[in-house]
């Protein structure tokens, strides 16, 4: 699975490949799949909802300087 997979707040969500594994890419920054978000892409049952899960909880446990 590689490409976009919907929107989230009105802006594309991607599945990238690059040197190390897939990734997300939404809003102009990128975000590791962790290991049991993989299992679900191998299952065919990655979809936006588990990227925004993915997306938010980065973005909430991100260090505030």
């Amino acid at each position: 699975m590689s490409g976009s997979i919907g929107k989230i707040n009105d802006v594309e969500c991607y599945i990238n490949q690059g040197p190390y594994g897939r990734y997300l890419r939404h809003d102009n920054k990128n975000y590791l799949i962790p290991e049991w978000a993989k299992q679900l892409l191998e299952q065919d049952k990655f979809d936006i909802k588990t990227a925004k899960n993915i997306i938010d909880y980065k973005n909430k446990n991100s260090i505030k300087v």
